[in-house]
């Protein structure tokens, strides 16, 4: 039994029946019996069942509410499956500890994640990690308001499924948080672009679409590569959005050495030999595709598009000055009006996927992936770098619906971890 109904709260007779209880329509009230298990994000609560009256009214009792931290005024989704009846969804995004990210003002992102809020309903809550209190298994943050679109301060139930959307947290309040909700914290793990490199490279399908590339050691590790390959690309392992690359060719005198020790002690360095990428009107491009899963928890190509560098640098990034264009755009006028742009696409989707898998295989729960894959002058193709939080501006360049829908699935896929795959604490100390 799964519907998606406004509930009531009966303020009415708080004074003098402080019970739990929850009524439910008389075909729901057969079904489940006399007492139920309420879960409502990370809450549950035995509460008396009772019949209401009118045609699909589900109506709580103020003491339940209580208990269960309830927030009305959202339409809600109502499941009831082995003795539970389940609340929800009651989804959280994790943000960064800054202290500024929590104001309404701050919050147009997820304004455009939530155009789609209609098919799902349920509680959205915006949190940081010391918003959290452990003892009363609740968080204060931000709540999605439908009606006006804006975000609503106040005192929330721990949501049971959580789209972590910040990197550089600390280990173990998110390792908390993943074993109460059953691993429900989903895209928390980041890879270093070294570690990715190593999990890809084991699978031999895989391999051969990723450039030589070393853990940056020594200026030898430099030299060594250049002789291999003329022209390479120094990267941070931890920097995304194309900062702090550079490059360096055999044929350029440049006090390299020195750049490169200035460099490796802000962090951990690696070297990768430099595609010559394909271009069009002298600028290289590259494809960003957005994996994602959908409402049936299997992964699919939400969208691709291509990215060509500025006019004064050959970093393709949106953020760098790049700019969007279609596949069948950029195929045909880099490689002529004859390409087989399906065939093309189909094995951009297939690495893509197989990408995904991969990553899986080794452990973790991911929902979104933006890769960023390549094309080189030999029209053979190359994965440049795994997004585990990517941007998707892009997109809006190209089809506003699209970067829409794109924004959108993160959060359809939470909603239905909430109400079916989210785990409901039951009580105690967490």
């Amino acid at each position: 039994m799964s519907e998606q109904v406004n509930i009531e709260v009966d303020d009415t007779s708080a004074a003098t029946d402080p019970s739990h209880w929850i009524a439910v329509p008389p075909r729901w009230a057969k079904q489940i019996g006399q007492e139920v298990s309420v879960e409502y994000g990370l809450r549950t609560v035995r509460a008396a069942v009772r019949t209401a009256q009118g045609r699909g009214r589900v109506v709580v009792s103020r003491s339940l509410q209580d208990a269960l931290l309830f927030a009305g005024s959202v339409p809600y989704q109502v499941r009831y499956a082995a003795g539970s009846l389940r609340i929800g969804p009651v989804v959280g995004l994790l943000l960064g500890e800054q202290r500024y990210l929590l104001r309404d003002e701050e919050m147009d992102e997820f304004r455009d994640a939530l155009s789609g809020y209609a098919s799902h309903g349920g509680l959205v809550i915006a949190f940081q990690l010391h918003g959290i209190d452990w003892e009363r298994a609740c968080v204060y943050g931000l709540s999605y308001q439908p009606a006006t679109k804006r975000w609503k301060h106040g005192r929330y139930a721990l949501p049971n499924v959580i789209y972590q959307r910040a990197f550089q947290l600390p280990a173990g309040p998110v390792q908390r948080l993943q074993t109460l909700t059953g691993g429900n914290v989903f895209n928390s793990h980041r890879y270093n672009k070294w570690a990715m490199h190593e999990l890809l490279s084991t699978a031999p399908s895989l391999a051969h679409h990723l450039p030589d590339t070393r853990l940056l050691a020594s200026e030898r590790d430099v030299q060594d590569m250049l002789d291999a390959h003329r022209a390479v690309v120094i990267k941070p392992l931890g920097l995304s959005r194309g900062r702090g690359i550079w490059t360096i060719r055999a044929e350029e005198r440049t006090e390299w050495h020195l750049q490169l020790r200035q460099q490796a002690k802000r962090g951990p360095l690696l070297v990768q030999r430099m595609l010559e990428l394909a271009k069009i009107a002298d600028r290289p491009w590259d494809i960003r595709v957005m994996m994602q899963k959908n409402n049936a928890k299997r992964w699919q190509c939400s969208g691709i598009e291509c990215r060509v560098a500025g006019p004064r640098g050959w970093l393709t990034n949106i953020a760098q000055g790049g700019r969007a264009l279609t596949l069948d755009n950029a195929l045909r006028t880099t490689f002529g009006k004859t390409v087989d742009v399906a065939k093309w696409e189909q094995q951009v989707q297939e690495l893509s996927l197989g990408i995904c898998q991969q990553i899986e295989q080794q452990g973790g729960h991911f929902a979104e992936f933006g890769l960023d894959l390549a094309y080189d002058v030999h029209q053979q193709l190359w994965l440049l770098e795994v997004n585990v939080r990517p941007t998707c501006y892009g997109f809006r360049q190209l089809d506003e619906q699209l970067y829409l829908r794109i924004c959108q699935t993160p959060l359809t896929y939470a909603a239905v971890q909430s109400m079916e795959g989210g785990r409901a604490y039951d009580g105690g100390t967490v």
